[in-house]
């Protein structure tokens, strides 16, 4: 007899087998402080305020020990050395770089241009101001505090600068600016940050253009040609279009009433000659006649004329007509739409917020020299003390980091101190006084690195450490098929208080040694063949380096492994509707895919390019994807390629040697969100939940015999990324096709969840032949389980099984509790996220019985047919569930089944563990591993509902029921509280190893801003009594041993070397052999087991050692 974990024979499937399951809490709440999520004004953040020197020495070289002072320091010529310059460079850097949890304020030490030949101790020489007010670091606040900084740099990038007064310029009053920096902290008036000293009480940010003076104005029509119309009047709008004055000749005229087409010339030179003619009327303008002497004296008189000449253009007028309606004008002005303040009614706002738990307060200054002699603030208000004479500038300032370190200062909250030095020499220890003072740090830089890596050394406030490992994936030899090779490859992830999260795969190498004594020892190996394990944090040690990587990436995600390895032109594939053909991107191309199957408008080319420039890079986190590794060559057992999905909506395809990507897949249900997972990724949610996931689920690969047409295919869910199954034909790793794809709209689906189970690779009887199948459980149902609720009398969806063909995706059969399953079972109420555990009793490859357990704390049995396509049966083999309190447990992960006799008797050993996986922090239930012993699939007959009330507590007794025992955690000396299995159990030799995890390491319970990393644990129990155990030897008084690790452990995976030697991996912990003893393989007795069979090991009976165990 056998049991079968993927029960196809050894041609049919890939060259992976993982003993793992999967390896996190969904929910990943563990990743957050406790106050994060239940109070919306604790948040983990630091407020920062970093007082600068800019004093004249900052004019200096980097390695210059003088050059004048105050305002008649020298200019260092060379920009790149000088100091201000190498401190602005700093800080833009550390803007860059700096985590969204740090808010970012800035000072100065004072000076005005009126003062600089006064003493330090002249008013606006002394002390210190705020520049910028610790604020939120945005894309707006970041651009006014570099602009700021660049006001402290007069020479810019010349030489020098013109003005003899430029910034930086000064003395160095250290303590007077801390003194100032304390004010602001604690929310005082100030003493030397005053108007008087060119402070400000506001700073703003951002501006936009706004509308002033705004009135309503008449709407008028479109203009009309008119032969006249009045400009002047206000009933209609005239506008009048006029040619160039010409003059007419003496005897004409114009019509002098329309001023705009007529007029008369004036002036000397504008009158005709003098005439006798009497044609001029002298009573007009126009007109001048006068009696004249018409010849000498004594001759006649008559009347002579003269005319003034008229001058006229021509003109075109047209006319607007009012409407009747009103039309809003107005003005355009620019004003401060993200003020910042300083000051309000005469004293700092200080940043701090007392209801916040979760806040840390800071205080760094950075300085390049010795304080000024008299620089011995008034400290009255603030330490209640003055400085004497007597006292140093270090003394004052030691006296404030005190005063500030303590909860007895105005604000009751401690405010950390911290120092940097530029260059300090001599003057490090006094400077490292001030910051032990104030609990902080001391840096002391001699150039530029140095100093950008100590501003950055002081804002990594807060703890990124990439606590974030799956279970690895584990390639196995294809000749000698039991025998694994010498890869590991990790999925790694860094949790981010975003709904977006980095992530990676990495390779590893592991290797397993015999010491002196014939006890086996392994480690996980980096590049170099050192331990790339920091055995203190059972994490990636700093300084190794991952193979496939350029450089030493230790525990950062972002470095080296397949991310680093994405080529320039991505092969990027994607489906245009739900089970559609693949497609890849052309990324120059403009229309394909389009804009709108992207969830982009039709001509946005802006988005269009920044989605495209995220997609060709981008690598999510495979929060719950395991890696699969599938074999390509019957010669070369390294030609593997290894597939991982991730959180950004992706299936990455990796060649194991080389960690190139050879493709990567994203479904049309997530390019039509493609924003969502590029550019505007959103934050997370009410609670710390992620807004986001993706392909989140692990797969499962085929690999078919050649004899019926050589080919790989990959199966696969989205777990918390929706409710989709999808098949690709793999056998092209450069160019996959869609087999298949399943949803709830697909017939036969309609209560899946969320695709949750990853599916198991098996045969079943339908129609008379054994058909290739995939078994998996109907899924995951979120409302009915995300929100600490009660059990539900029944969940909406996922409480079912299917069975369905592996080549066309039709069901063959299923079962739950609805009518839309073929077989429609009352018993089954809720939801069945795990994988099926499947077995064979008749070794003809073809699966006999399948094991789940489901969310409400019951476990089954189905019957699959025979030959003669018999109807299946499933039966309820165990309830050890309830509805509330202590007796809520949930099964969420597989379980382990194992053959064993006890004298006549056979039996299936059912090992199911429970805990609560959606909430890793719940204390609720009392969780355990149950085993529940079932004759009837073996021996026939009915079979006795399993329960607590009827089974064994084998922390009490070693008389153990007929229907098995059960052994919760809470039994262990010291107990727990929440303890809880969220992996599979692992049976080897008739032994259990169940690893465990516990939310609360137990000095941590009072403090609410602590991330919640718990406690790890694994058990090694014996199947048939559930008594402490090891692998070999004398059993241990203890069930449980702890692990490095603190956060949920994954399930233990056995490795097996070229000389039979096995070690126990759980993440990235190799166990001790303190704890398993020496459990060294038999080859010869291994090498009959086909590799798709590794993973299912018939347990030992402790009355039939030679036929236990041996698979046969």
């Amino acid at each position: 007899m056998k049991l079968l974990t993927h029960a196809l024979p050894a041609a049919l499937f890939a060259a992976m087998v993982s003993l793992s399951s999967l390896s996190y809490a969904d929910d990943t709440e563990i990743y957050f402080a406790r106050a994060n999520a239940d109070n919306e004004e604790n948040r983990s953040v630091a407020n920062v305020l970093i007082m600068l020197d800019t004093s004249g020495s900052m004019r200096f070289c980097q390695n210059e020990l003088s050059g004048g002072s105050g305002y008649n320091a020298q200019w260092c010529s060379t920009v790149a050395n000088r100091r201000i310059n190498i401190l602005q460079n700093a800080l833009d850097q550390l803007l860059d770089s700096v985590s969204p949890s740090i808010r970012l304020g800035i000072g100065r030490f004072n000076y005005i241009a009126p003062y600089a030949n006064s003493s330090s101790g002249g008013t606006g020489q002394i002390g210190g101001r705020i520049l910028v007010p610790v604020t939120e670091l945005t894309s707006d606040t970041k651009s006014l505090i570099r602009s700021q900084i660049q006001t402290l740099n007069g020479a810019g990038n010349n030489s020098s600068a013109s003005a003899a007064n430029a910034q930086p310029v000064g003395d160095t009053p250290t303590a007077r600016a801390f003194s100032e920096a304390a004010r602001y902290m604690m929310g005082m008036a100030p003493l030397y940050g005053t108007s008087a000293n060119g402070a400000q009480t506001e700073v703003c940010a951002a501006e936009e253009e706004v509308d002033v003076n705004c009135r309503d104005e008449i709407v008028y029509g479109e203009p009309v040609s008119v032969d006249w119309c009045d400009s002047t009047s206000n009933q209609y709008q005239c506008d009048i279009t006029t040619g160039n004055w010409s003059r007419m000749n003496s005897w004409d005229y114009c019509d002098l009433s329309k001023p705009e087409a007529c007029r008369l010339r004036t002036g000397s030179n504008s009158w005709t000659s003098w005439s006798t003619s009497n044609t001029c009327d002298s009573s007009q303008s126009w007109c001048e006649r006068e009696w004249r002497s018409s010849g000498g004296w004594g001759g006649g008189y008559s009347w002579q004329h003269r005319m003034r000449r008229f001058e006229e253009r021509n003109v075109t007028y047209t006319q607007r007509l009012p409407t009747g309606e009103l039309n809003r004008v107005c003005d355009k002005e620019m004003q401060c739409t993200t003020p910042l303040t300083i000051v309000e009614s005469r004293k700092y706002v200080s940043p701090m917020n007392l209801a916040n738990q979760c806040e840390s307060n800071h205080i760094i200054l950075f300085t390049d020299g010795k304080p000024s002699d008299n620089d011995k603030p008034s400290l009255s208000d603030v330490v209640s003390s003055n400085c004497s004479n007597n006292t140093s500038s270090y003394d004052c300032q030691v006296r404030i980091a005190k005063y500030l370190n303590s909860t007895s200062n105005a604000k009751g909250r401690e405010v950390f101190t911290h120092n940097i030095g530029l260059y300090m020499g001599n003057n490090e220890n006094d400077m490292r006084d001030v910051s032990n003072a104030g609990a902080g740090s001391t840096a002391n830089a001699d150039n530029a690195e140095q100093l950008i890596a100590a501003f950055l050394a002081n804002l990594d406030l807060i703890d990124e450490q990439a606590r974030s490992i799956s279970a690895p994936g584990v390639a196995v030899n294809t000749q000698s098929r039991f025998q694994h090779l010498d890869e590991l490859f990790y999925s790694v992830f860094q949790p981010a208080e975003s709904s977006y999260w980095e992530g990676n795969l990495k390779k590893y190498k592991w290797s397993a040694e015999k010491d002196a004594d014939g006890n086996v020892e392994g480690e996980i190996q980096g590049v170099g063949g050192s331990n790339a394990i920091d055995p203190s944090t059972g994490y990636f040690r700093d300084g190794s380096r991952s193979f496939w990587s350029s450089e030493a990436d230790g525990s950062d995600v972002t470095k080296g492994g397949a991310r680093e390895n994405v080529p320039a032109e991505r092969r990027l594939f994607y489906t245009s509707e739900a089970g559609g053909s693949l497609s890849h991107i052309t990324w120059d191309s403009t229309s394909t895919p389009s804009n709108t199957l992207m969830g982009l408008d039709e001509d946005d080319d802006t988005g269009r390019a920044a989605v495209f420039q995220r997609l060709k890079t981008m690598w999510g986190d495979p929060l719950h994807s395991v890696p699969v590794v599938v074999n390509y060559s019957d010669s070369d057992p390294y030609a593997n390629v290894a597939f991982i999905s991730t959180n950004g909506g992706m299936l990455h395809a990796i060649d194991t040697k080389t960690g190139n990507e050879k493709f990567a897949f994203m479904p049309h249900e997530f390019l039509s969100q493609a924003e969502r997972y590029t550019t505007d990724r959103p934050a997370l949610g009410d609670g710390n939940k992620r807004l986001t996931y993706g392909l989140d689920g692990s797969w499962v690969a085929w690999q078919r015999s050649a004899g019926n047409g050589s080919k790989v295919y990959l199966y696969g869910g989205m777990r918390r990324g929706g409710q989709q199954y999808y098949a690709l034909d793999v056998t092209d790793p450069d160019s996959p096709k869609m087999l298949w794809q399943i949803g709830p709209e697909t017939s036969g689906f309609a209560k899946l969840g969320q695709t949750w189970s990853t599916p198991t690779l098996t045969q079943v009887w339908t129609g008379g032949e054994a058909v290739p199948a995939l078994i998996f459980g109907a899924g995951y149902s979120p409302d009915d389980h995300d929100e600490y609720v009660s059990r539900s009398t029944a969940d909406e969806m996922g409480n079912g099984i299917y069975i369905v063909n592996a080549l066309s995706g039709d069901v063959i059969w299923s079962a739950g509790g609805h009518s839309s399953f073929t077989s429609e079972v009352a018993a089954m109420k809720w939801a069945i996220p795990s994988s099926i555990a499947v077995v064979d009793n008749d070794f003809d490859n073809i699966a006999d019985h399948l094991y789940f357990g489901d969310l409400g704390g019951q476990v089954f049995r189905a019957d699959l047919p025979g030959s003669d396509d018999s109807n299946v049966a499933v039966t309820k083999i165990a309830d050890l569930g309830g509805a509330s309190g202590t007796n809520q447990r949930r099964f969420y992960e597989a379980p382990a089944v194992a053959y064993m006799r006890d004298g006549g008797d056979e039996s299936l050993y059912v090992t199911i563990s429970s805990g609560y996986r959606a909430h890793p922090l719940d204390e609720t239930a009392s969780d355990g591993i149950f085993v529940i012993r079932d004759k009837a699939a073996l021996q026939g007959g009915g079979n006795t509902v399993a329960t607590v009330a009827n089974m064994t507590n084998a922390a009490s007794s070693t008389d153990i029921a007929d229907t098995g025992w059960y052994y919760l955690f809470s039994a262990e000396n010291p107990p727990y509280p929440g303890e809880k299995a969220l992996s599979s159990p692992t049976i080897f030799d008739g032994k259990i190893l169940q690893t465990t995890y516990a939310p609360t390491a137990q000095d941590e319970d009072d403090n609410p801003c602590a991330v919640r990393y718990g406690a790890a644990f694994i058990y090694t129990v014996d199947l048939k009594t559930g008594a402490p155990a090891a692998l070999v030897g004398e059993a241990p008084e203890s069930r449980r041993q702890g692990l490095g690790q603190t956060t949920p452990p994954p399930t233990p995976t056995l490795l097996v070397d070229e000389e039979g030697n096995m070690i126990v991996v759980v993440g990235t912990e190799v166990l001790g052999e303190g704890d398993f003893g020496n459990p060294n393989l038999r080859r010869h007795r291994w090498m009959q087991l086909p590799r798709d069979e590794a993973n299912a090991i018939k347990a030992r009976g402790a009355d039939d050692e030679e036929q236990g165990g041996t698979g046969q």
